[in-house]
């Protein structure tokens, strides 16, 4: 069973793996607690009743986020769990996803999400449109593809894909990351957005969560390191 386990005040995680390509990925999904008490989730974990329960059991879920145009398999099963939910998007997954119902597209460069939460869209597209989220109470970078952190491949065929898409040890941006960023001018600006947040955690969709006081640096380190100098951040 998949249950909810706290990464800090008010952020919760539920980690579970996926098929992928013949391998396991391992994943995260986010669950963070805004100011107001409402629950947003971030990216959404395979679910059934006790699992649901238990996010339930922490509070209102106020939102769902679809954390970008790939990350969005379970988003249908989390929508009808909580009708009441908003159900936020980047541009590009409505086409993708036309039984879903999306009551925002965060297509802007930042945008609120709720008391305590911003969003800042990394429109690198057209295949790839990312949503990062700040949970400003527990200082935390919300994350999905932007950077990986997997240490120990739960197969080594998840190893092999890891290595191949560069992103096998530590902190690392991986190399389709790279090949998927058309509009490099849009990306960078939301990258420099990112490095504006004061976060000291990294909790990434795959991978181990990354807790430091230079958390920002290690971040722009890793993705200057696949995708070059971020232009407007100072190296």
């Amino acid at each position: 069973m998949i249950v909810p386990a706290q990464i800090a005040d008010g952020l919760w995680e539920a980690r579970y793996e996926t098929p992928m390509m013949g391998a396991r990925m391992p994943c995260r999904a986010t669950v963070a607690r805004g100011a107001d008490g409402a629950l947003v989730l971030y990216g959404a974990p395979p679910l059934d009743d006790a699992v649901a329960a238990a996010i339930g059991a922490l509070g209102p879920v106020a939102a769902i986020v679809a954390p970008n145009t790939f990350h969005h398999l379970h988003l249908a099963d989390a929508a009808r769990r909580w009708p009441g939910a908003r159900l936020v998007g980047p541009p590009g997954l409505a086409r993708k996803r036309p039984d879903l119902s999306f009551d925002a597209v965060a297509d802007a460069p930042a945008a609120p999400l709720g008391d305590g939460l911003e969003v800042a869209a990394i429109l690198a597209g057209p295949k790839l449109h990312e949503l990062a989220v700040f949970h400003r109470p527990s200082r935390s970078l919300l994350v999905a593809d932007l950077v990986f952190n997997v240490a120990e491949p739960v197969t080594r065929l998840t190893g092999l894909i890891l290595r191949t898409t560069g992103v096998r040890r530590g902190l690392a941006c991986s190399r389709l990351w790279r090949a998927w960023t058309k509009d490099r001018a849009a990306h960078d600006a939301a990258i420099a957005r990112i490095a504006e947040w004061p976060f000291t955690r990294v909790v990434p969709a795959h991978g181990a969560v990354l807790e430091a006081d230079d958390a920002p640096a290690r971040l722009l380190a890793a993705i200057a390191k696949r995708m070059g100098p971020v232009a407007g951040v100072a190296p």
